[in-house]
């Protein structure tokens, strides 16, 4: 037997049939085997056992061949990170009844907490990790903390439960600049948004390192329901701009949200050929430019529609269809 077949076992089948297998083949090789590691990746069987969910298994390991619980794989990942995000309880709270260490860091400085807050209705982990002393104060290399992670998941039971057990999570930024709120609008996150706005009183104004604004990124999700949220603080905040001149209506035909023109339009009033006033290499693009420049064909339809001028020049004497890509061209659409 060589490993690629144990780890068939340890996947598919049951502790009994792993007990069979083991028998089989003796103590010394089981041994050998359980310990192996994969050359890519650097995980031995309990990584594999502790991602699927295989607490038995990782019993049987740990007790009878003496398993470390700890073992890191090459991305520094141990069985607690792999159990905590794939939201396998029973197996936390085993690795926790061992000794082993709730606060491990895998490489870009990821916890097992920020790893389990990356998956929603995962809650039973969280309360684990964090009754048993998890820092939920720790940033990865981004200054992220376990709160913008759930918050990009949009799990409204696990912000409660982040934001009563540490207020100040919601209030930090990352490296960026980037809220918590800006995390939730990109991703459509709707009531996360609500959430953030009411209970944890975030500012809809805060910017971040680009000078963009929530709702810019509510615009780049292209959920609606999300933009109305934002607009309705502060309805003028789709025509602010950010460091390089974008408003809404421009940020979103860059990111081919057709959803987000549409209702910043035809709900919103915007003007269709607002241009980018402010000086640099895009001064005087509309809409429709940035739309033809990133190859957005549908948005760029929408846009002719809803009475985007294919004839208005930017600063350097550009119209829109002058725009487009080699590698990106916007078949079928007519300037």
């Amino acid at each position: 037997m060589d490993l690629r077949d144990l780890w068939k076992v340890i996947q598919k089948k049951d502790v009994s049939a792993l007990e069979d297998v083991l028998n089989k083949i003796g103590e010394d090789e089981s041994h050998s085997l359980l310990t192996a590691v994969h050359k890519k990746s650097g995980d031995n069987c309990t990584h594999l056992m502790a991602r699927h969910g295989k607490l038995a298994m990782l019993k049987l390991a740990h007790q009878k061949f003496g398993l470390s619980l700890e073992q890191v794989n090459l991305s520094k990942k141990a069985p607690m990170h792999e159990t905590a995000s794939n939201g396998h309880a029973d197996i936390v709270q085993y690795l926790l009844s061992q000794g082993a260490a709730v606060d491990p860091l895998k490489h870009a400085d990821w916890s097992p907490l920020m790893m389990a807050c990356s998956k929603r209705n995962n809650l039973k982990v969280i309360k684990l990790l964090v009754n048993a002393g998890a820092n939920s104060g720790l940033v990865n290399k981004d200054g992220w903390n376990c709160f913008h992670i759930a918050s990009r998941e949009g799990d409204t039971e696990t912000l409660q439960y982040l934001h009563k057990n540490n207020p100040l999570l919601c209030k930090e930024v990352s490296k960026n600049m980037r809220s918590p709120l800006h995390t939730a609008a990109i991703h459509g996150c709707t009531d996360a948004v609500s959430f953030l706005l009411k209970e944890c009183q975030l500012s809809y104004e805060i910017i971040d390192s680009c000078g963009s604004l929530p709702i810019m990124d509510a615009c780049r999700s292209g959920s609606v329901k999300t933009i109305k949220i934002l607009a309705d603080l502060c309805p003028g905040a789709v025509y602010k701009t950010d460091k390089v001149g974008r408003n809404c209506l421009h940020i979103s035909a860059e990111a081919n949200k057709p959803t987000s023109v549409n209702y910043l339009i035809t709900e919103l009033s915007m003007p269709v050929n607002l241009p980018i006033t402010l000086k640099s290499i895009s001064q005087g693009q509309t809409a429709l430019h940035l739309a033809y420049k990133e190859g957005n064909k549908e948005t760029v339809a929408l846009l002719l529609s809803l009475g985007a001028l294919s004839g208005v020049k930017d600063a350097n004497g550009d119209m829109p269809a002058d725009m487009i890509l080699v590698r990106r061209p916007v078949y079928g659409v007519q300037s």
